[in-house]
């Protein structure tokens, strides 16, 4: 989810540094070309990404740790089932 979100950031942003996908003339790219530089798209375009790159670490680790979580309670659940089986005969007995 993340990730795919982060292409389409990134996308736009690569889209707004091509001046040809903007216009033809050379001038008007030339100004475009410009114009980047002085709002320093560039370095947004690196902070962008880094974000992207924690967030995707953040839902990693979050996903990592709920998987973790649902393995300990299986594990419980299975321990639980296995003792019930075993204590079931002997209270049966008594």
């Amino acid at each position: 989810m993340v990730s795919e979100i982060g292409l389409v950031i990134l996308d736009d942003i690569k889209d707004l540094m091509n001046p040809h996908k903007i216009t033809s003339d050379w001038y008007y790219q030339s100004f475009y070309q410009k114009m980047l530089d002085t709002l320093k798209v560039r370095d947004y375009g690196k902070l962008v990404q880094e974000k992207i790159d924690s967030l995707q670490d953040l839902y990693s680790t979050a996903r990592q740790l709920s998987a973790e979580q649902l393995a300990l309670w299986l594990e419980v659940a299975i321990v639980l089932m296995i003792l019930w089986e075993i204590i079931k005969p002997i209270i049966e007995l008594l």
